[in-house]
């Protein structure tokens, strides 16, 4: 498998992950929520019967007629004694852990009243925003206009307006020309744009906070993912008098 391909099978296994990751974490926090509780009804149970067989001992040397206890009675006292301190202190802490569990699953079960923010770009930064609901086909006579339309074409999942909207080497990437093995460049172009509009779903608009211009022939914008609170790097190069996308950083582009 090329490089180009491997690159790919990367940038999908990183966004697999990054969707399964909640649900990991949130299965490992109930496993353990139920490990501690088991270990808790196991102290308890312990504490009561050392403390019964403390109270036990206790009432037999206050009934003995014997004037002092025996070495080894003395020691199996002090360390009855120091076994239910330790578990008392176990005890408490778990009982503490307890209420904070239980804190805590109110609070994830508990309806949102409106959703969480990742929040928003510093607004001395900004230089454009558009909603996703108002993309529109602007054109490619300058890089904004370019990255506007290729935006459009990507979160609407339009696979024809995206491969006017690229450069050849990104389509390049989207039919997959660099594999072994892959299917009729059409399909490979609508599995990749869907993949495309699948990945930015969560996103609900777009703000430009940075740009490079260094080079006359390409320009970087850093763009900020409203909805989903990252920013990334997307360059576009000029092909002739126009302007097209070439690539989006952190695994959004096949």
């Amino acid at each position: 498998m090329s490089f180009t391909a491997l690159k790919a099978v990367s940038s999908l296994a990183v966004l697999m992950a990054s969707f399964a990751a909640p649900f990991l974490i949130q299965h490992h926090a109930d496993v353990k929520a139920r490990e501690k509780d088991a270990t808790f009804r196991q102290q308890s149970d312990q504490l009561a019967e050392l403390s019964a067989g403390t109270q036990r001992l206790s009432n037999v040397i206050a009934q003995s007629a014997a004037p002092a206890l025996s070495k080894e009675e003395v020691s199996e006292l002090l360390k009855l004694r120091a076994e239910v301190r330790q578990l008392h202190s176990l005890v408490k802490e778990m009982e503490q852990w307890r209420a904070r569990n239980v804190q805590l699953t109110a609070q994830r079960s508990a309806p949102q009243s409106q959703p969480e923010t990742t929040g928003l770009p510093d607004p001395q930064k900004v230089q454009a925003y558009w909603p996703k609901t108002q993309l529109a086909n602007a054109g490619y006579a300058d890089p904004a206009s370019a990255l506007q339309t290729a935006l459009l074409a990507m979160s609407r999942g339009d696979a024809d307006l995206l491969v006017a909207s690229v450069t050849p080497e990104a389509h390049s990437r989207l039919t997959r020309e660099q594999w072994n093995r892959h299917g009729p460049p059409a399909e490979e172009i609508a599995a990749a744009t869907a993949w495309i509009a699948a990945s930015l779903a969560p996103s609900s608009g777009f703000y430009i906070v940075g740009q490079n211009t260094s080079d006359q022939n390409e320009t970087i914008f850093d763009v900020f993912f409203e909805g989903e609170g990252r920013t990334r790097k997307v360059a576009l190069k000029r092909i002739g008098s126009e302007w097209k996308f070439d690539s989006l950083s952190n695994g959004l582009w096949p």
